[in-house]
């Protein structure tokens, strides 16, 4: 008797992981899709002026993205997007929260920091304004809305400092020339000579050295100092009095980590 069985070609097994990737996959994929598509209502809504419209589409989409690595890109877009709604509003707060919270996923964020700036200016928070302008100079040095925005705020800025008296010690005097000859004048033998000046005071006093950061030398010197278009002699100079500023300012001030 023929018993052979016939026989059967066994299925090919797929492994859980490969089935719950594909899965996993896949519903990033409708996530993505969803999210976007929130996105594109949102900015719908906020091209007609409908802020409060836009706002519910743009926290839609962001609930969505949840805290997925891959759909990072997307939150923050619609975070940033959402922000514009508030200052647009008025609603200045919320639009910092917003900014910090697309700028938390994503520090180069230029129209978060933008955003903020400018609702941090509405707050009369003219120094952290003048922070996030900075970064998005830094990071876009061709926008020009930031460009003048900086400028803008450095000015009521400076103006405010001065009626505060902020700049009555010599260091502080020192240091509002050495922001406004970087920024204002094309001297190198100024810019020179009043960074060597500044490193000589700042060696002799801790308290001069923390007033030169405080009021923006050392921020502008390191700027300088990394700027390769700038006379050695100069950017040799600006080293100097970041080096003389930290051994003598002891615990380093914030602008300096």
């Amino acid at each position: 008797r023929d018993d052979t069985r016939a026989s059967k070609k066994p299925r090919p097994r797929t492994k859980r992981g490969e089935a719950t990737g594909k899965s996993c996959r896949g519903m990033g994929a409708i996530a993505e899709e969803a999210a976007a598509a929130h996105k594109a209502r949102g900015n719908e809504h906020f091209k007609s002026g409908d802020d409060a419209a836009a706002i519910e589409q743009y926290s839609k989409g962001v609930a969505l993205c949840g805290d997925t690595p891959s759909l990072a890109a997307t939150r923050v877009a619609l975070l940033a997007n959402r922000a514009a709604c508030h200052l647009r509003r008025g609603d200045h707060v919320s639009c910092v929260m917003d900014c910090d919270a697309a700028l938390h996923v994503d520090g180069s964020a230029v129209k978060a920091l933008y955003r903020r700036a400018a609702a941090r200016e509405a707050l009369g928070e003219l120094a952290d304004a003048f922070r996030d302008l900075k970064a998005c100079v830094q990071i876009d040095p061709k926008n020009r809305a930031a460009v003048a925005a900086a400028r803008r705020v450095k000015e009521k800025l400076s103006e405010k400092l001065k009626a505060e008296n902020a700049y009555g010690s010599p260091a502080g005097q020192l240091a509002l020339k050495i922001c406004r000859c970087v920024d204002e004048e094309d001297d190198p033998r100024k810019r020179r000579d009043l960074f060597r000046a500044a490193a000589a005071l700042a060696s002799d006093d801790s308290a001069a050295a923390r007033a030169l950061w405080r009021h923006g030398a050392g921020d502008v010197a390191c700027v300088v100092a990394k700027d390769r278009t700038q006379l050695g002699d100069v950017r040799a100079a600006a080293l100097r009095m970041l080096g003389a500023s930290a051994k003598r300012a002891g615990d380093l001030e914030p602008s300096m980590v």
